[in-house]
């Protein structure tokens, strides 16, 4: 078998634009591309627009996020998945603290900046459909 090269997560949402607000604006990503359903793929927000789908990206994590109407439609299996699970998203970062200190204002925080019986400092938030997500930072040595 070959190696995977690449895991990209596809969240279900309930509005596309209010999640790249969150994760542009809160978590510092990147806005990469865009899907309205009528004009394709798009490089920026045109105000006013409904989108179905929108990518971002903060170096090499990728996140899509799909409006909740359209993932349930591509794929059926989520027909009746409530948004958000039990998984969490687990990113790492080079400055945790510094990282901590710049969403706290603007995101939920669900665990608070600490040290994880693993060694590595990390704190969890909320996105606005109920997914979470952990940001870390390995301590030296471990």
């Amino acid at each position: 078998m070959k190696a995977l090269k690449k895991l990209t997560p596809n969240l279900m949402v309930r509005d596309v634009r209010r999640s790249v607000a969150f994760y542009v604006d809160v978590l510092g990503f990147e806005p990469v591309a865009f899907v309205s359903g009528e004009n394709g793929m798009e490089s920026g927000l045109v105000p006013g627009r409904r989108y179905v789908w929108a990518l971002v990206r903060s170096g090499a994590v990728e996140v899509m996020l799909q409006a909740e109407e359209s993932l349930r439609t591509d794929v059926e299996v989520l027909s009746k998945c409530p948004i958000g699970s039990s998984a969490t998203l687990y990113c790492e970062t080079d400055d945790v603290g510094e990282l901590y200190g710049r969403v706290r204002a603007g995101a939920e925080i669900v665990k608070e900046l600490s040290t994880a019986w693993y060694g590595a400092d990390e704190f969890y938030v909320r996105d606005p459909d109920g997914y979470v997500l952990a940001f870390a930072q390995a301590r030296a040595g471990k």
